[in-house]
Order: structure tokens, then C-alpha cells, then sequence
């Protein structure tokens, strides 16, 4: 029996000595792996050797204290109403500038007026803002044609002034975009805002696969060569009028051979458009000939 005991307290150690060498052999390997991030893709900006995306933003603006515009498209509106609005307009022009993946903003107009407005406005990296004359910057087909004209192999990126860059612009590729021939036209979100909740109203959320019916924002593409005749002469029309965006969508997919999508659940403008204040005289263009359609996804290439 009592050899028995013996032979029962080794074996029980020897167990006990085994328990301890697999349990710290475990912790040692566990201590000695990194743990992996939650998000599986690393943040970008942890990175040191990280630089942002450089966004060339082309946009533009009306100058609505200019008597011409207040008697006619805007003549229901209260001065308070439209100095409002251009408050908007100057905020939206604002975050576009501050934002880290803006590399240049090129205001384009035809009235001098509106240039020294904007200057006396803006507030911060004014030095990234740049003016360039146009005959109308209210056609549509000014925007594509100065990026053609000036942005050569650029990321260029056409939003008007009350739609403003957000999250995800970083992730933005254009080794990507060249490659597949890509120009994403994006839908807008809303947050809350000083003067009311964007986020409330469905028309600036419409990033959503139930809410989506074919309004489209922030125009994306590396412009090569010439601007396709047959897309200028298809979006020879004015920019605010509804359905334009459709009609680029399907223009540059069916006339200029883009691959025309719509990453805005990765890549987020916001609208600030609290006063509801739009041009009377916007009409529909688009038809069911020329009405092209990108639904929201989250995939950039």
C-alpha cells in the first residue's frame, strides 16, 4: 500500500508539472502573437507612412444678393431667407476645403463678384482655394471640361458647394480608378447640422438601399485624354436642373464606356440644406432614354 501511495503522488506531480509547462507555454504564445484589430481594415492614419489621396474639388456657387437672381428664380424668398442660404453655401465650400483628402478646390464662375464674396467668407486654407473664369459655370458640361482641360491624370472630384466630403476618402485609389476606368457618383447623407437635423429629412439620406431613387451628388473620376464629344453633347444642359445626374450617369457609362458607380456607403458627402430655399425654374431633363441609375454599395473598385 504504501508503495502504491508513492507511485500515486509521482504520477500526480508528473500531471501537475505537465499542467504547468503546456499552461505557460500557451500564455507565452499568446503574449507573443498581436492581437488582431476588430476592423480588418487598419486605419489608415495609424500608418506613418500614410499620405492622404490628392483631391482636386471642382465646384461653384450663385451669388443670390445679386439683384438678377433675387427678382427671378429666388423673387419668394426673404433677404434673411437667402443670406441664410449662402451661409450654407460658404459652410459646405468651408469643409471642403478643411478636409485632409482636399488637395486643391478650383472655384469656377463668370462674375467677380462672387470671387471676392467667397474670399472675404472663408476663413481657414484659403491658399487651397484657387478662381478660374468660365463662360457659364451653371452648364453642366463646365465642370467635366475644366477637369479635362486642367486635371490630367488627377483625382478629380466635381460637388456643389452645399455637398460636403465626410469619411472614406482616404481609401480612395487611383491607380484603382485608371485601371477599371471608374467614376463614382455619389449619394449624399445628412447629419445634424446647426440649424436643423439633414439626417431627418430622407432627400439628403437616400444612401440606403430601401430610401435610393437615383439622386446623386459628388461626381469622382481621373480625367485621360479628351472629354468624349458625345457625352458633352448629351450633358450640354444646366447643372441644376433635375434629373442631370441621371443623365450623366448614363452618358458616361453608355457614351464615354466609365464603369459608373455608387460607393457612398464608403465613401460619405453630406448635404446641408436646412432652408429648403432652391431656383424656381428647375426643370426635369432626363427621360427614360437617358435615365441612368447607381445603386448604393460599399465596394470601390
Amino acid at each position: 500500500m504504501k508503495g502504491k501511495a508513492i507511485i500515486g503522488i509521482f504520477l500526480l506531480m508528473v500531471i501537475l508539472i505537465i499542467i504547468y509547462i503546456v499552461s505557460s507555454s500557451y500564455f507565452y504564445l499568446i503574449n507573443s502573437i498581436k492581437p488582431t484589430a476588430i476592423n480588418p481594415v487598419p486605419s489608415l492614419r495609424n500608418n506613418q507612412s500614410w499620405r492622404p489621396p490628392q483631391i482636386y474639388a471642382i465646384c461653384t456657387m450663385p451669388l443670390l444678393t445679386n439683384k438678377d437672381i433675387n427678382t427671378t428664380s429666388y423673387a419668394s424668398y426673404t433677404p434673411q431667407k437667402i443670406k441664410e442660404r449662402m451661409s450654407e453655401f460658404i459652410t459646405g465650400l468651408q469643409r471642403t476645403l478643411n478636409h485632409a483628402c482636399i488637395y486643391r478646390v478650383h472655384f469656377i464662375y463668370n462674375q467677380t463678384a462672387v470671387v471676392d464674396y467667397v474670399k472675404s467668407k472663408i476663413k481657414t486654407n484659403l491658399d487651397k482655394l484657387l478662381f478660374y473664369r468660365v463662360p457659364n459655370p451653371q452648364a453642366h458640361t463646365s465642370y467635366f471640361q475644366f477637369a479635362y482641360d486642367n486635371l490630367q491624370g488627377k483625382i478629380a472630384m466635381y460637388t456643389p458647394a452645399d455637398v460636403y466630403p465626410g469619411e472614406g476618402f482616404e481609401l480612395i485609389n487611383k491607380d484603382v480608378m485608371v485601371k477599371n476606368k471608374l467614376m463614382y457618383v455619389l449619394t449624399r447623407h445628412g447629419k445634424k447640422e446647426k440649424h436643423c437635423d439633414m439626417q431627418k429629412q430622407a432627400s439628403s439620406n437616400s444612401c440606403h438601399d430601401k430610401r435610393y431613387g437615383g439622386s446623386h451628388d459628388t461626381y469622382i473620376f481621373v480625367p485621360i485624354g479628351k472629354f468624349p464629344a458625345e457625352v458633352k453633347k448629351e450633358l450640354t444642359v444646366r447643372s441644376i436642373d433635375y434629373g442631370v445626374e441621371n443623365m450623366s450617369i448614363w452618358a458616361f457609362r453608355n457614351l464615354g464606356h466609365y464603369n459608373v458607380t455608387n460607393p457612398c456607403k464608403v465613401l460619405k458627402v453630406y448635404h446641408l440644406h436646412c432652408t429648403g430655399l432652391r431656383d424656381a425654374k428647375r426643370k426635369r431633363l432626363n427621360t427614360p432614354r437617358n435615365t441612368g441609375m447607381a445603386r448604393p454599395t460599399d465596394q470601390l473598385n
